[in-house]
Order: structure tokens, then C-alpha cells, then sequence
């Protein structure tokens, strides 16, 4: 897993994958709020997760047992049960 920040456009991309980054290995984004999107393979594995406007939205990421859950700074998950099952995780 790797964090990038961008100070000017105040994102941040959290790459889940451990595939190379190449332009078009996103084959899909799910906007899951108006500040938190989830980018997906071809293969429907998360690839990424950017969180806009990140300096009003902390996060956390935990990802364990092909699931993920994303915590905002409050500690309550921003969508529920975010599974294997619905979000497979390719590392």
C-alpha cells in the first residue's frame, strides 16, 4: 500500500494494488461520497481509493484478509461492510 498527497488539489490516493501503474489500469471508479471514490482493475480488484479534500476528511485504511474498511477520523466506517466479497483486494 502506498500514500501520495497532492497539497494543491488537497487529495490523497491510497494504490492498494501492488500492480505497476500504468495509464489505463483503472478500468472503473465508484464514487462512494462527493469526497471519496474507489478506482478498480479490470479484473473488478480495488486499485486505489482517493479521498478528496482529504484535509476535512482523515482516513484510515485497513486492509486485512482481502477486506478492506475505510475509516473516517471519527472511527465509524464510511460504507459498511466493504468485504472481500464486494471489494476484492488484488495485492
Amino acid at each position: 500500500m502506498r500514500t501520495t498527497y497532492d497539497k494543491i488539489a488537497d487529495a490523497k490516493y491510497i494504490k492498494i494494488s501492488a500492480k505497476a501503474s500504468r495509464r489505463g489500469v483503472v478500468a472503473r471508479t465508484e464514487c462512494l461520497s462527493d469526497w471519496l471514490n474507489i478506482d478498480y482493475d479490470k479484473q473488478g480488484n480495488v486499485y486505489g481509493i482517493e479521498v478528496l479534500a482529504a484535509s476535512l476528511h482523515p482516513v484510515t485504511v485497513l486492509v486485512d484478509q482481502g477486506s478492506i474498511v475505510i475509516r473516517e477520523d471519527s472511527r465509524r466506517p464510511v460504507k459498511p461492510n466493504l468485504q472481500a466479497g464486494r471489494i476484492p483486494v488484488a495485492v
